[in-house]
């Protein structure tokens, strides 16, 4: 439950650590620093700059008092104010976009980035948002190697309701994962428009071939259930010998797996 709500929190634009300590104040009040910093478990230095950046964003308010309490502000005011200050974010992002586009034009390679046959991105968000756009894009068939928190997250981000709708257009899944009582809920829900086996892999890897024509490749050192953490590394390209290779490694695995 609370790790559900910190990951609420996170979208609102807040970073983990920053949830963390509003959420620790809503649930205990008006707090002293060294409270704070030993309820969750950090230096006081890093607890008092967290602080200092949750009241510049004003859902974090300090007493005059000696010694000093924080204090959160109401959940519903704070995450108004959150919304705003994404919002005032986005509209200044629209107004820049005509400037920033037009002078983008004047670099020599400005034509070239469409064309990119490879990337690294990093974070879990990013990666599922490329993920999701592979997945949109597949005709044929997409091969998927996890680790069994993976199908986990996958669920939880929605990316089945994406699968599903490939299925009903003719498109094959198949997923390879460890499979144990923790995950069982979500392999039967993958199960519905694709094929799951289980093997175990020694290495929290993340592996999607689309039709031969996409790879993505992913090492997840947070194998938590976590949809926003910032570690993942992950590497795609569209060079179809790559996926080709790629594709020979899963099916090998694929035929040893149960």
């Amino acid at each position: 439950m609370l790790s559900e709500i910190l990951d609420r929190l996170t979208e609102y634009g807040l970073k983990e650590r920053q949830a963390k300590m509003y959420l620790y104040l809503i649930q205990n009040g008006p707090s002293k620093l060294n409270d704070i910093a030993k309820g969750i478990g950090l230096h006081r230095m890093q607890t008092y700059r967290t602080l200092k950046q949750l009241i510049e964003l004003g859902i974090v308010e300090a007493s005059l008092t000696r010694p000093t309490f924080f204090s959160p502000l109401p959940p519903k005011e704070a995450l108004n104010l959150l919304i705003q200050d994404i919002i005032d974010k986005v509209d200044r992002l629209k107004e820049n976009m005509a400037f920033t586009l037009e002078a983008l034009k004047h670099f020599k390679n400005f034509n070239s980035f469409s064309q990119a046959k490879f990337k690294i991105i990093q974070g879990r968000k990013q990666t599922f948002k490329l993920i999701k756009d592979m997945t949109k894009r597949a005709k044929v068939e997409i091969n998927n190697i996890n680790t069994k928190n993976g199908l986990i997250r996958c669920v939880k981000s929605g990316l089945d309701e994406i699968l599903e709708a490939c299925a009903k257009r003719g498109v094959k899944t198949r997923w390879l994962a460890e499979i144990d009582s923790s995950n069982l809920d979500e392999v039967r829900r993958l199960k519905e428009f694709g094929e799951v086996r289980s093997i175990k892999i020694p290495s929290t890897i993340r592996l999607v071939i689309v039709d031969e024509t996409e790879t993505l490749l992913s090492s997840v050192y947070d194998d938590s259930i976590n949809l926003t953490t910032a570690g993942d590394i992950t590497f795609w390209t569209n060079d179809k010998n790559i996926s080709r290779i790629m594709n020979y490694f899963f099916f090998a695995l694929w035929n040893m797996a149960k």
